[in-house]
């Protein structure tokens, strides 16, 4: 798989974290091998540079947040997820602030902006990781399971609810490309259970929008989970199976597993990534 940046630059607006101020944000072209660079300011009005990667990787309040000496790029997950799954691993992102612009509630917004901007594909080749075996990380009651597969498959798993009788999940199996990305994922929102208390709906109608407002929310976990790969600057060949698992954990998955072992091969670099 090669390396891919945009054609055109190009610019977009919207309100920062908490529809706070207007956040301008610029998308540029990249060089091979250059990685997602965010250049922005700090509210004194500092430079940030930060290159998007596993170290330097943070959680905040379950979210994914960019830092490098303590300097930080809020509000990602989406133009990150977006940049990998329609193959985009070089591009310069300037914004006048310490955040992305929330354009959609999804990822639509930067989807758009990048299909508008059309792509290239560079030379350079783009690390390939393929999964030999099964790969399991527990953290009490949550874990990722990594297995064989012919391609990217992402399942998420969600507890909706437990009782002493029964357990309530739902889950999402996606067959990640760039076609599925673009009708399946993009519009995917992390909304919260749907009230409908106020509202005179029929019985059915009302399960119907509960489905699809769950629907959503899992998508939108692999929406999460490829923002999280989009870190590593490698393509996976694998099923990453995700159950209850939040973004803290998935980076820890993804820390281990780059940092050398003897059951991942790396088809393009022959070197040895350790399993979790």
């Amino acid at each position: 798989m090669r390396q891919k940046t945009i054609v055109n630059t190009i610019k977009a607006r919207g309100r920062g974290r908490d529809g706070g101020e207007t956040i301008n944000m610029r998308l540029s072209p990249a060089p091979e091998n250059t990685g997602i660079i965010f250049r922005g300011k700090t509210n004194s009005g500092k430079p940030i540079q930060i290159r998007a990667g596993l170290n330097t990787a943070t959680v905040e309040n379950n979210h994914l947040v960019l830092t490098d000496h303590g300097q930080t790029m809020a509000d990602v997950e989406h133009l990150l997820a977006t940049c990998y799954a329609m193959g985009v691993c070089n591009l310069y992102v300037d914004v006048d602030g310490d955040c992305l612009p929330r354009l959609t509630s999804s990822a639509a917004g930067f989807l758009f902006l990048l299909r508008a901007a059309g792509f290239k594909e560079q030379c350079a080749e783009l690390p390939q990781i393929r999964f030999q075996e099964s790969l399991l990380k527990k953290r009490n009651n949550s874990w990722v399971r990594i297995n064989s597969f012919n391609g990217l498959r992402v399942a998420c798993i969600n507890t909706l609810g437990e009782s002493a009788a029964s357990v309530h999940r739902s889950s999402a199996v996606v067959d990640v490309s760039p076609a599925v990305f673009v009708s399946e994922l993009s519009h995917a929102q992390d909304v919260a259970d749907v009230d409908i208390s106020n509202a005179r709906f029929s019985e059915q109608a009302a399960r119907n929008m509960r489905n699809v407002a769950q629907r959503s929310q899992l998508n939108h976990m692999v929406v999460r989970v490829l923002s999280a790969l989009s870190l590593t600057y490698t393509w996976f060949d694998g099923c990453y199976t995700a159950f209850d698992a939040d973004m803290s954990l998935h980076l820890s998955v993804l820390r281990d597993l780059t940092s050398g072992s003897e059951n991942v091969d790396d088809v393009d670099r022959r070197d040895r990534i350790r399993a979790i």
